[in-house]
Order: C-alpha cells, then sequence, then structure tokens
C-alpha cells in the first residue's frame, strides 16, 4: 500500500488512516485471542499480557508483580512469535519475582 500523504488528497488520506488503525487494532485482537495464560506459578493470580511500546512482550502477574522476561521483536513476524514465547514461559512457569528481602 502507499504511505498516506504522499499519494493520497485529504479524505483519501483520512479513509487511508482509519482503515490502517481498525487494521492494526484487528492483529493486536487476533494476538490476545491466539494465547491462553495459566495462573501465576507463585500466587494463583491472574496474568496480563502486555507490549512495551512495540518492542517486545512480556507478562505480568496482577496480584504478585511476578513477570516474564521480556521477548523483543523487530517485524510483525516475528511480534507473533515473541508473543507465543512469552506466554509459553509464563505456562511453564519460567517467571521472575522480586520479594521485599531482595
Amino acid at each position: 500500500m502507499q504511505e498516506p500523504g504522499k499519494y493520497f488528497d485529504s479524505q483519501s488520506r483520512l479513509l487511508y488512516i482509519i482503515f490502517w488503525k481498525t487494521r492494526q487494532e484487528d492483529i493486536k485482537l487476533d494476538i490476545y485471542e491466539k494465547i491462553d495464560l495459566h495462573e501465576c506459578p507463585y500466587c494463583g493470580g491472574p496474568g496480563l499480557l502486555e507490549e512495551e511500546r512495540g518492542w517486545c512482550w512480556y507478562v505480568m502477574c496482577l496480584d504478585c508483580g511476578a513477570q516474564t522476561g521480556e521477548v523483543g521483536y523487530k517485524s510483525d513476524e516475528e511480534r507473533e512469535n515473541a508473543t507465543m514465547s512469552v506466554a509459553h514461559l509464563w505456562n511453564i512457569g519460567k517467571v521472575i519475582r522480586s520479594d521485599r528481602s531482595e
């Protein structure tokens, strides 16, 4: 597809941007629908899949703060693989937890 602003008038550009943003949101929702996270291996709390500013994924427990390491990506293809990897790490219990004494 062509970049907005280079070959479009203002109305066409607006429609293109709306389509592009909607498509990006659909892609993001598809990833969340594919992932099944288990409970936290430490406390049994819910895990939250987080994307950090468009470069990595991690999973964090909403109750105790335990989390996986960050799995980075550089392309859309790597993005989905990183998501699956970080979910797998969470589900097998490979998480980091910092207690008060540490």
